[in-house]
């Protein structure tokens, strides 16, 4: 999905999301609110995911990895839409 005119989520800054709000008519002030509340959500929904995951009893080694690499994902996208 393109998000302003970047497709790779490495590339897509606070100004790829005002670029969006812009094309679809939104307020870029609100959108970016928004966006930045969701990002910021994310660890903690993942963190309990995993936890009922782990409580079905699934240990396989790829629930863990994908905790931290989601984990970390986030916190890199809050310091790109922070930049």
């Amino acid at each position: 999905m393109k998000i302003g005119d970047k497709y790779r989520l490495r590339d897509i800054s606070s100004r790829q999301w005002a670029k969006l709000a812009s094309a679809l008519g939104l307020d870029e002030s609100a959108t970016m609110s928004r966006v930045t509340h969701l990002a910021s959500l994310i660890p903690e929904h993942v963190h309990r995911i995993c936890d009922r995951i782990r409580q079905d009893r699934c240990l396989h080694p790829i629930v863990e990895v994908l905790h931290s690499s989601l984990a970390e994902r986030a916190v890199d996208c809050m310091k790109t839409l922070e930049s």
